[in-house]
């Protein structure tokens, strides 16, 4: 039996018409704003990411320059002394 044999016809175009009639006073502008909305944080969070890393490899960089100089200024503070001594004593002999 078809859904609509039963109910009469224009309880059918009744139904219909009340339901045409909510769907034109409806309105997608509070899902657009949404949308929009949500589009925008997506796009400042993609800006705000490549900030983020070129600041973390700047840090990085720095931090790898410093350990290099400081390990190569202890490695000529603990060297020096014994090259030096080596040094002078060749020369007084």
């Amino acid at each position: 039996m078809p859904p609509a044999e039963g109910i009469p016809a224009a309880a059918v175009s009744g139904i219909a018409a009340v339901l045409v009639m909510g769907a034109t006073r409806m309105s997608a502008e509070s899902e657009v704003e949404l949308v929009i909305e949500v589009r925008d944080l997506a796009l400042e969070d993609n800006e705000a990411e490549p900030a983020d890393g070129v600041a973390k490899a700047r840090c990085l960089a720095e931090n790898v320059h410093r350990i290099a100089s400081a390990s190569l200024s202890f490695a000529a503070q603990t060297l020096l002394g014994p090259i030096l001594s080596v040094m002078v004593k060749s020369l007084k002999t």
